[in-house]
């Protein structure tokens, strides 16, 4: 409302970042009656404004954790601003608004800046960082529908701080730390070594061997389809030895030993005649 002394009053120039609202009102054209000095109107039927709100979890570059509130304001049919904003106490944003528009079909039709880019930069000494929001393309994202509204993410490329609690082992190598916070990263991965000729390679214990110039040059590769080999973590690997062949060659080799002795007995034998017969 504005007072009217008597000449038509100036444009008046309306704006509010939080609700998106950025106009000039121009009543010039407005003449005074003998009944009111006040000139006042309802720009939008005192329609209250729908917002939808939702917040996200950020992480800053030291891993704290952080609220990032994120809202959606209708200005007209199929038309929208959005803003984010972070608690004072946690920092300061940055192009941290813009719009969104819709196609009849619920579709998003334009989102400026696209993609929209917010650069947090937070308090406790962390560095500056670009908070990319992907509100997706055509259906893939938020859509307009007559449905309850919220607002939520399906995925985030950051973590809090954690620390490494545990490691396994995948039948093709890769070595798997599970962290604290529940996630779980491929740190790195074990490969398979081949050799031309196994036969070559030299026995220095304990199931071990070592190669020599009969081996042939590694060839290494990835466990799985490119070397036919998989890797079978925390299990106790038991004897390859075939028992039924080795039983056989020790029975050979102890009926091998019988023969031997009874030679020696009748060669001793023998012996013992022909000294008898010298006598």
């Amino acid at each position: 409302m504005q007072t009217v002394n008597g000449a038509a009053p100036a444009a008046i120039g309306i704006t509010n970042a939080t609700l998106g609202i950025n106009f000039n009102f121009d009543p010039t054209d407005v003449t005074q009656t003998a009944n009111s000095n006040s000139l006042a109107s309802n720009v939008d039927d005192n329609r209250d404004a729908t917002i939808v709100t939702g917040s996200v979890t950020i992480f800053d570059s030291l891993g704290s954790a952080h609220t990032l509130t994120l809202k959606f304001t209708k200005t007209s049919n199929n038309n929208w601003n959005w803003s984010t904003s972070v608690p004072a106490a946690d920092g300061t944003l940055s192009g941290n608004t813009g719009t969104i528009s819709f196609n009849p079909d619920g579709s998003i039709n334009a989102i400026s800046p696209n993609p929209p880019v917010v650069t947090f930069t937070p308090t406790g000494g962390a560095s500056s960082q670009n908070v990319v929001l992907s509100l997706g393309d055509n259906f893939t994202g938020i859509t307009q529908t007559s449905s309850s509204s919220v607002v939520s993410a399906l995925t985030q490329n950051g973590s809090s701080a954690a620390s490494l609690s545990n490691i396994n082992i995948d039948q093709y190598g890769y070595i798997v730390g599970v962290f604290s916070n529940g996630q779980s990263r491929q740190l790195a991965q074990i490969l398979v070594a081949t050799f031309p000729n196994l036969n070559g390679m030299i026995s220095v214990g304990d199931n071990m061997f070592t190669v020599s110039a009969n081996t042939g040059d590694p060839l290494i590769g990835a466990p799985g389809e490119s070397t036919g080999t998989t890797i079978q973590s925390g299990a106790l690997e038991q004897s390859n030895v075939d028992l039924s062949e080795e039983f056989t060659r020790m029975i050979v080799a102890q009926r091998g030993f019988q023969s031997s002795a009874r030679i020696v007995t009748v060669s001793d034998t023998l012996l013992q005649e022909i000294t008898n017969l010298v006598r």
